[in-house]
């Protein structure tokens, strides 16, 4: 069914909605994840408040995961979504700096030198 034909249906079907789209996106080798990072940027864009209970326990461990990926694209759509997320949640995050900073360090560590650089210009945006 539709479960996000309108605003009033995705708040509704929200968990549901959040937990298809981070299933979806940590599937390995998906040719799916630039549709599927543009849907979570449009999600916290439209839901703010609703949305942001999701960011650290869903929203970033998936995108996350996807920096293992050794396609370029994959990487590029990841951190462009973390970037809007941070965008559209600023308010939120800001509020629980620590946490996400705690969140992201694994990313900041990371062996490759481009992920480092990337997590940190996409945590930049809060400081």
């Amino acid at each position: 069914g539709q479960k996000a034909a309108s605003l009033a249906l995705l708040i509704h079907n929200k968990d549901e909605v959040v937990d298809a789209l981070c299933r979806h996106l940590v599937i390995p080798e998906s040719k799916a994840v630039r549709p599927l990072c543009a849907c979570l940027a449009a999600l916290a864009r439209d839901l703010r408040t609703e949305a942001y209970p999701y960011f650290q326990s869903k929203l970033v461990p998936a995108l996350l995961l996807l920096l293992e990926s050794r396609d370029t694209e994959q990487l590029e759509e990841a951190f462009s979504c973390l970037a809007y997320l941070f965008k559209f949640l600023v308010k939120f995050i800001v509020e629980e700096f620590p946490e996400t900073f705690a969140l992201l360090l694994p990313a900041l560590r990371h062996r490759q030198w481009f992920i480092r650089k990337f997590s940190a210009e996409v945590l930049s945006y809060l400081v």
